[in-house]
């Protein structure tokens, strides 16, 4: 499952320590030009709301009771480095995840 993939949770890991759960997005999408950015930024969007949504709704706790007490962690795995455009955009929802108590991070794999 990746990105584009919108009604669907990718990946859930439970840390090594027990307290953080993160649910994570895979996308293997590139950032070429302009159109491109907007077309993966759109389909990245529509992925976030269903990741906040399954959190924000509680359904969360219907697949995973323990994440009452755990911090939830929105993890992004680019395959390719985001552009400015794209950064931009990841800083504004990791502000605004912060808000809620919900932690955003995003890596880039290193091929």
């Amino acid at each position: 499952m990746t990105v584009d993939q919108s009604d669907k949770i990718d990946f859930t890991t439970l840390s090594k320590d027990g307290k953080r759960l993160a649910l994570i997005i895979t996308d293997p999408f590139s950032w070429n030009d302009a159109e491109e950015t907007r077309h993966h930024l759109t389909m990245l969007q529509a992925k976030l709301n269903l990741y906040y949504g399954f959190i924000e709704s509680d359904q969360i706790l219907q697949h995973y009771p323990q994440a009452r007490n755990l911090q939830i962690v929105i993890d992004v795995a680019f395959k390719h480095e985001p552009n400015e455009t794209a950064v931009e955009f990841l800083q504004f929802v990791k502000a605004e995840t912060k808000k809620d108590g919900i932690d955003f991070t995003y890596s880039v794999s290193a091929d």
